[in-house]
Formats: C-alpha cells, sequence, structure tokens
C-alpha cells in the first residue's frame, strides 16, 4: 500500500470516528432528564442517610429530583421521644406513593425510605446501588414531548410543549431548594435533616387549551424552585421533565 492511499483510509476511518462520536454527544444532548423520586419521612429511622444521599443526586444535570414527604410516620410513637410530625409532610404525597406502589408492586403497601425512577422502576431509597443502576438504565434517547422556558418581560416564565398526548398529564412542582430541620421527637430525635428539593405544591398545567400548546407560570420566588413534569396516563411512567430557569437555593430552617 502506498503511502497516498495510506492517508486517505486513515483519513477516512478518522472521519468515520468523529462522525460517530459527534452522532453520541448529539443522543446525550437529546436524552431527557432521568426523573428520581424520593418518598421520605423525618420520623422514619431509616431515612437519614438515604435523605443525604438523596442531596447529591439533586446536584446531578442529569437528573430531577422531587423529594415528597409523607404523613403517616407522624403519629407513629418511638419510645419516650414520643412522636415526630415531619413540617413538610402532605396526605396527597402519600396517595402519589400507593399510586405507584399499586402500579409497580401491585399493591398499595408504602414504605420509607423509597425511590421512584421516571415512573416505572421502585428501589429501597437506602440501597444506593440499586438506585443508581435505575438510574443508569432509564439514561436513554426518548421522543417524548419536548418542554420549552420562554421568559417574558422578566415577570413570567412562559412553557410550551411540543409532542404532547392528549391523555398525558402534566405538572408543576414547586419545592424547597433546600431546608434544615432540627428534629426533636420520633425515631430521629436530635438529628438535623438537611432535605433538598421538598415538594410543596403540585399544579395541573393545562396546555391542551391552549392553541399555542403553552402556559404561563410564575418564576420561581426567592429560596425555591419548581419543575415541569410530563407523566403517562394513570400515574404512569415520566416522559419529560425540567427545573424552571432561574431556580433560586436555600430555604429558611424549621
Amino acid at each position: 500500500m502506498n503511502l497516498l492511499r495510506f492517508i486517505k483510509i486513515s483519513a477516512a476511518v478518522m472521519g468515520v470516528s468523529i462522525s460517530l462520536q459527534a452522532h453520541a454527544e448529539d443522543l446525550l444532548e437529546a436524552r431527557s432528564p432521568v426523573v428520581v423520586e424520593m418518598f421520605v419521612s423525618q420520623a422514619c429511622e431509616n431515612c437519614p442517610k438515604a435523605t443525604e444521599y438523596f442531596a447529591k443526586l439533586a446536584e446531578r444535570p442529569d437528573i430531577v429530583a422531587l423529594s415528597w414527604h409523607v404523613d403517616y410516620w407522624d403519629n407513629i410513637v418511638a419510645g419516650r421521644n414520643g412522636r415526630w410530625s415531619d413540617p413538610f409532610a402532605d396526605p396527597s404525597y402519600a396517595d402519589r406513593q400507593r399510586n405507584y406502589n399499586n402500579n409497580l408492586r401491585g399493591r398499595p403497601i408504602v414504605f420509607t425510605p423509597q425511590v421512584v425512577v421516571n415512573g416505572s422502576k421502585s428501589v429501597v431509597g437506602s440501597h444506593f446501588a440499586e438506585v443508581e443502576e435505575a438510574i443508569d438504565t432509564n439514561l436513554a434517547p426518548t421522543v417524548a414531548p419536548s418542554i420549552r422556558f420562554q421568559e417574558v418581560k422578566g415577570e413570567q416564565i412562559e412553557v410550551s410543549l411540543d409532542n404532547l398526548a392528549a391523555d398525558q398529564s402534566v405538572f408543576l412542582v414547586s419545592f424547597y431548594k433546600q431546608a434544615e430541620t432540627h428534629v426533636k421527637g420520633g425515631a430521629n430525635a436530635g438529628l438535623t435533616f438537611k432535605n433538598a428539593n421538598i415538594v410543596n405544591e403540585v399544579k395541573a398545567l393545562d396546555f391542551l387549551a391552549s392553541p399555542k400548546r403553552s402556559v404561563m407560570i410564575d418564576p420561581p420566588m426567592d429560596q425555591m424552585g419548581c419543575a415541569v413534569v410530563v407523566q403517562a396516563p394513570g400515574q404512569g411512567e415520566i416522559l419529560n421533565a425540567a427545573y424552571c430557569p432561574s431556580v433560586a437555593a436555600g430555604a429558611p430552617a424549621q
């Protein structure tokens, strides 16, 4: 083989390699973030380490992390330490967890800490290696509805969706980015919880009522954040999600 032909073949192979690398990078950019939901309670003895781990997940750019504090631990007496009512707990969040368990485990029995990945995989929240595996297996390209944000005169944010099906639900989840709570009772009396992305409100968004397939939302208030989530019917698989822009960190201590 002469030198000129060798150079041409090498250049061609290099070109294919660069093309494949660029294609792989495009696929990475096209991926929707993985949605990691943790169901937790400050009164749950097995939850402190899980909440620390979840706070690290909340820092990852490839994840939309949402922490749902459930209320069914609030009335459980833990010896002489009595009870502890989680200040962020809400019965509707426990209902969401029961729906997931019905869908994914065939029964509404709940436990904490529990992680649900992309609405389709249930993992014990303290089994960190299994959580990581579930996240990795959900890192895949998707043709789900796209979510776009556009600031409007600095006062509101326009959220636009493409390829939304009529039976898919879209909701806005508001949350505290961070909060510290000194627990004074229950199984974790004396501990300080450093929770992240703590859900405090959920609001349905009706895109199909708009000819532009867009809605207006208020930007997150100071110390708050929000995310738009698209989910299959029946609280099924999560098809796409995105944090709202200009998410601020921090929340008042409880």
